[in-house]
């Protein structure tokens, strides 16, 4: 079968900059990425004069995801297949690459992509508190996590073939936002996970 993989991180922390250059390997390297929102089947809504939009839904039907993630993973095509999103580590994988990068840089990031201030700022505070991180561990993923705080992408698009390859053991927990980025005042503190330089998937 197909090895299924996750690439996620907050909005921001680049991670399908680095998704395109893994996708650009040569074909020794056999690495293909998606994008989550590419897995979605879109809906149609009827317009004037018969015809029909496809418009892809603005709620995340996770059981649908999972069972196309399923589908890709019994497709046999070799090399693996790396799925793309701030969400796709609650789908069904067992390895998460986990990509992170400071408050401040994601809050600059996110400046020039439009969207309101509250969405930045929930996403500001997300990496912060290690919102992903702590869901990943909590479904039991192997996980790589890396601070691309500047790093260039082309830096961390080899991690991350170095880690697909076996080359980069797991680990997590060497980032703490929380020691030189803490919180606003009026927010409840939040624990953070400790760290783990090495995690074993479950059977």
């Amino acid at each position: 079968m197909t090895r299924v993989v996750a690439l996620t991180g907050t909005p921001g922390v680049g991670k399908t900059t680095v998704a395109a250059l893994l996708s650009g390997s040569p074909p020794s390297e056999p690495f293909r990425a998606v994008e989550v929102q590419d897995l979605s089947q879109p809906v149609h809504r009827h317009c004037p004069h018969g015809r029909r939009t496809p418009v892809t839904p603005a709620l995340v039907d996770l059981p649908a995801l999972s069972r196309e993630v399923d589908r890709l993973r019994r497709d046999g095509r070799p090399g693996t297949l790396v799925i793309v999103g701030h969400l796709s580590h609650l789908l069904p994988v067992q390895e998460v690459f986990l990509l992170r990068a400071s408050p401040a840089a994601i809050q600059r990031r996110l400046a020039g992509r439009g969207g309101t201030e509250r969405s930045r700022r929930e996403n500001v505070e997300s990496e912060r508190i290690d919102l992903i991180l702590q869901e990943a561990l909590d479904l039991g993923r192997t996980i790589y996590e890396l601070d691309t705080t500047g790093r260039p992408p082309r830096a961390v698009a080899n991690w991350l073939k170095r880690a697909l390859k076996g080359e980069v053991p797991p680990r997590h927990g060497q980032v703490d936002w929380l020691a030189t980025h803490p919180p606003r005042p009026g927010l409840p503190p939040r624990k953070r996970p400790g760290p783990s330089p090495l995690q074993t998937p479950k059977t």
